[in-house]
């Protein structure tokens, strides 16, 4: 039962955030470019973990807003400060993606423009 709950959690978080929406389909061309490029295992498991952090710090992040917006309605300057650390952590997260990204795909679009 608890798992058709986080699955729930899931579906509420692509149907109401954006930014959710855009991790996920940022996900799904890593994943493609993955499978074009032939990754070596590594590689693979640099882009998944990557995956699962920036998304899994998306449902914290969303989970952190929600909550706080249900107990400070009204604006109050220390829920707005733990809404913007929480956004701070998806940041933080999506930057190391995007490292790790660079450097599994660089050397493969450089071989491909190099033939």
């Amino acid at each position: 039962m608890m798992f058709l709950f986080a699955l729930r959690g899931i579906k509420s978080a692509l149907q109401r955030e954006p930014n959710m929406k855009i991790h996920l389909v940022a996900s799904v061309l890593a994943i493609a470019g993955g499978i074009v490029c032939h990754i070596d295992t590594l590689s693979w498991f640099a882009v998944l973990f990557s995956i699962v952090l920036v998304l899994a710090a998306e449902l914290i992040n969303s989970s952190l807003e929600a909550f706080t917006d249900l107990i400070s309605p009204e604006f109050h300057k220390k829920a707005g400060m733990a809404k913007d650390m929480a956004a701070g952590a998806v940041l933080v997260t999506a930057i190391g993606a995007l490292i790790a990204g660079i450097m599994v795909f660089t050397p493969h679009i450089y071989d491909f423009f190099r033939q």
